[in-house]
């Protein structure tokens, strides 16, 4: 009956999490139930049950929102990740691993082509290109393609 309260606290502190309640009064109340345990250890069951539940509550509300990482910002190289097609520009930043019929760049983005014009942009991507044309590090390389998040 215990690991039923935890499991189904810890679900629900990740589904209320949406909602964006406040983590702190929820373990207060769950070191506020674990005190009462200490204090009428009749109904030792219930109240242990209760304030672990609360506590998995409160830790899966705690979990789901540090989780929670919502990029808004278009300087930022990964706001436009499985955004389609688009253009960069940047620098390659480390010696290129060169594979049977790839190359593994690491390029430091300057550059997005947006609606707008070129925009600037923060950040590092890891290109799969094919081995030929070379490229060198330091070159500077304007590319098409699609950006993926890392899985």
């Amino acid at each position: 009956m215990i690991i039923s309260l935890c499991s189904l606290g810890l679900i629900a502190g990740v589904a209320l999490s949406r909602l964006g309640l406040p983590v702190l009064p929820f373990i207060i109340l769950a070191l506020a139930l674990g005190v009462f345990w200490f204090i009428f250890r009749k109904k030792t069951r219930l109240l242990l049950g209760l304030s672990l539940g609360f506590l998995a509550l409160s830790g899966g509300l705690w979990l789901a929102n540090s989780q929670i990482t919502i990029n808004s910002d278009p300087s930022r190289l990964d706001y436009y990740n499985d955004s389609g097609k688009l253009e960069l520009q940047g620098i390659i930043t480390e010696n290129p691993d060169k594979r049977d019929r790839t190359s593994l760049i690491l390029l430091e983005a300057s550059g997005i082509a947006t609606s707008g014009g070129w925009q600037e942009v923060s950040g590092n991507v890891l290109l799969t290109l094919p081995s030929y044309p070379e490229y060198s590090y330091g070159d500077q390389i304007r590319i098409s393609g699609y950006l993926k998040t890392p899985e």
